[in-house]
């Protein structure tokens, strides 16, 4: 069940706009299903529940503290800055519905607008009943997927490796992909960063 707690924390995370891979979580409730610790109809509800519950989180953390975060976070993050002032016209031009449809395209875009929404204050209930309602067709989708290929994986090895190795073995997977991820950010900050030993 280490893997079922695992992906809950996982996805508590992902929920509140941090930009890490859910494949990882979906693939620990998709071994957690194979090994029979529990059902797929229970892993979609623990998956939804856990999504927008880190929804709600992250949108009450920046709905009272949203300023002085974005602020912290655009000195030791610059590119923010740049996709705050790509997004900030859009959320406040955008119809909501085209908002919320943001959780499903984006590597961190979904962030985002999740903080910049909740920041400016704009459609707080209406904005997480959508974002609830989406989760269900995102946690379908995902689960759906990474059930079939946890099952497949298992037909390869005949059965072999027990559920839970195949879950932690792509969640590794989706782990160094955060982790390249991250380096290609700290490259690109590197790069941008300013000459400091250079006299004025």
């Amino acid at each position: 069940m280490l893997n079922v707690f695992f992906a809950v924390a996982w996805l508590l995370v992902e929920g509140m706009g941090i930009a890490v891979p859910s494949e990882g979580a979906f693939a620990m409730l998709s071994a957690a299903i194979h090994g029979h610790y529990i059902s797929i109809q229970i892993a979609f509800l623990i998956a939804w529940a856990a999504t927008c519950v880190g929804n709600v989180v992250g949108y009450q953390v920046f709905w009272h503290y949203g300023p002085k975060l974005l602020g912290y976070l655009e000195q030791h993050w610059p590119s923010l800055t740049v996709h705050r002032r790509k997004w900030e016209p859009r959320i406040q031009s955008s119809a909501l519905p085209v908002l919320a449809l943001v959780r499903f395209v984006g590597f961190g875009a979904f962030g985002v607008v999740l903080w910049l929404t909740a920041t400016l204050r704009l459609h707080r209930a209406r904005f997480l009943i959508l974002l609830g309602v989406l989760n269900l067709a995102w946690t379908f989708v995902w689960l759906f997927a990474s059930n079939l290929v946890v099952q497949w994986l298992a037909r390869v090895f005949n059965h072999t490796p027990p559920g839970h190795i195949i879950g932690f073995v792509v969640a590794g997977v989706a782990v160094l992909l955060l982790l390249h991820q991250l380096m290609e950010w700290m490259k690109r900050q590197w790069r941008n960063r300013p000459n400091e030993s250079r006299l004025p």
